[in-house]
C-alpha cells in the first residue's frame, strides 16, 4: 500500500511540474507579445510625399500608419535605407536619403517606393516622388558699355 501511495505522489508531482511549466511558458509568451507588433506594418500616408533635393538642406518625411512596433525597424526608399529620426507604433520620421540623381549626378524626376520593415515583416509600399528643382534663369542683361 505504501508503494502505491508513493507512485501516486510522484505522478501528482509530475503533473504539478508540467502545469507549472505550461503556465510559465504562457506567461513569457504574453510578455513577448506585448513588445512585438501583432501584424505587418501598414503605411497610411507620407508627409510630404515628394520633394526637390537641395544642396543646402536635408529633408524629413513623416510616415504615418499602424503596427510599426515600439522597436526601431528599417525604412527603405527603393533599396536605399533611410536614417530614422523618430519611431513609434504609428509614426516614423526619417531623413530622406540622397535619392533622385542619375549616373552623372544630376537630379531627375523619379519615384521611389517606401517600405517599413519590422520584426513581423514588410509593409505595403507607398510612392515618394523626387521632383527636379526648377532651373534658375541665368540670362542677365549686361550694359552696352562696360566701365
Amino acid at each position: 500500500m505504501a508503494r502505491g501511495k508513493k507512485k501516486s505522489g510522484i505522478r501528482l508531482g509530475l503533473w504539478v511540474l508540467l502545469l507549472c511549466c505550461i503556465c510559465l511558458m504562457g506567461c513569457s509568451n504574453k510578455v513577448e507579445s506585448q513588445n512585438k507588433p501583432q501584424a505587418k506594418p501598414n503605411i497610411s500616408y507620407l508627409s510630404p510625399s515628394s520633394y526637390s533635393p537641395s544642396v543646402f538642406s536635408t529633408e524629413e518625411t513623416k510616415i504615418g500608419g499602424e503596427y510599426f512596433g515600439d522597436r526601431k525597424g528599417i525604412v527603405r526608399f527603393g533599396n536605399i535605407e533611410a536614417k530614422i529620426l523618430s519611431w513609434s507604433n504609428d509614426l516614423i520620421i526619417v531623413e530622406v536619403p540622397d535619392i533622385g540623381r542619375n549616373e552623372a549626378g544630376f537630379i531627375t524626376d523619379s519615384t521611389y517606393m517606401v517600405v517599413v520593415e519590422n520584426e513581423v515583416g514588410a509593409s505595403n509600399s507607398m510612392a515618394f516622388e523626387v521632383v527636379k528643382p526648377e532651373e534658375l534663369d541665368w540670362d542677365v542683361e549686361l550694359p552696352e558699355e562696360l566701365p
